[in-house]
């Protein structure tokens, strides 16, 4: 039963049609494709290998959420931004924190912590790099919450005049 003595069964000959393709209905299709199936899943049943389950038509995830729960979500989240968005004043005071946020993220807090998480995943006892490291990342952390803290209470201190002009500056 194998095929030139390598081990593997002989591929299923299938005639081959040289001619014009034959039209089938969409029944004929239909039933072509479930034979097919059959055909493969008691192949792999023959060769041991266990059935593959299918999947459900409610394209429901692994949490269990449904298509009309993300769309819930979606909507509260963009209700929320848009509301956000109309009570502050300018788009000013929203780069203003999220640049002292983040600037401090990308810089220091992100890249000690892939070196920490790196170090950790290899199973490396921490050395005195190790440490050094770890305490980066703590003051990183620390210098995210101050940066941002300054960042609120300028904003609080300082003024927009609407009209264009911006009261933050002095005048020379």
């Amino acid at each position: 039963a194998a095929a030139g003595g390598s081990g593997r069964p002989n591929p299923v000959a299938l005639p081959s049609v040289l001619g014009s393709p034959v039209p089938m209905s969409s029944e004929e299709i239909d039933a072509a494709a479930a034979r097919a199936a059959a055909a493969v899943e008691s192949a792999m049943l023959k060769a041991g290998r266990p059935r593959t389950p299918q999947r459900s038509r409610s394209r429901r995830d692994e949490q269990g959420s449904s298509q009309t729960e993300l769309i819930v979500g979606t909507l509260v989240v963009l209700c929320s931004a848009i509301g956000l968005a109309m009570l502050v004043p300018s788009v000013v005071v929203v780069w203003s924190l999220v640049g002292s946020t983040v600037s401090v993220l990308v810089a220091f807090t992100l890249p000690t912590a892939f070196h920490v998480a790196m170090q950790r995943q290899e199973g490396e006892r921490p050395g005195a790099i190790g440490w050094t490291s770890r305490v980066c990342l703590v003051i990183s952390l620390v210098a995210v919450l101050v940066c941002s803290y300054a960042s609120a209470t300028s904003l609080k201190t300082e003024t927009l005049d609407l009209g264009g002009n911006d009261t933050c500056t002095t005048a020379s």
